[in-house]
């Protein structure tokens, strides 16, 4: 995941731009809490499912919607047959760069993006047993 964000990063800065600048948006976007909000974006933390000893009334944690969202890039990765443009495309698509800047538009794209995400998990989920 840190190589496709440091390359997305990368692209959208200007010609002028530092290193320092460089290093600080994409630490900002591995962070855990970014990480986070990037599963719950995508609905992931209305259909994931903890393990037995969680307790059932509790949201999730921070870190274990971090950990499922860098573990699907991951699998993504490995299910592309290790193809970092397949993953890179899926990120830039569901997280444009400039949502970072509060863009209106690009909120939206990222939410409708969540929404259908959600629903499509949300289908798979309801089906496994069938």
């Amino acid at each position: 995941m840190q190589l496709v964000v440091s390359d997305l990063v990368y692209e959208s800065l200007p010609d002028s731009a530092t290193t320092d600048i460089l290093t600080d948006r994409r630490k900002t976007m591995v962070m855990r809490d970014f990480c986070a909000e990037g599963a719950i974006k995508l609905g992931w933390d209305k259909v994931a499912v903890a393990g037995k000893s969680f307790p059932k009334d509790k949201d999730l944690t921070a870190n274990m919607l971090a950990e499922m969202f860098e573990a699907m890039w991951g699998a993504i990765y490995k299910d592309s047959g290790n193809n970092q443009t397949v993953v890179h495309g899926v990120y830039k698509r569901l997280f444009p760069l400039h949502t970072l800047y509060s863009n209106e538009d690009a909120e939206e794209a990222a939410a409708a993006a969540a929404e259908e995400s959600a629903m499509v998990v949300q289908n798979w989920w309801d089906n496994i047993d069938e």
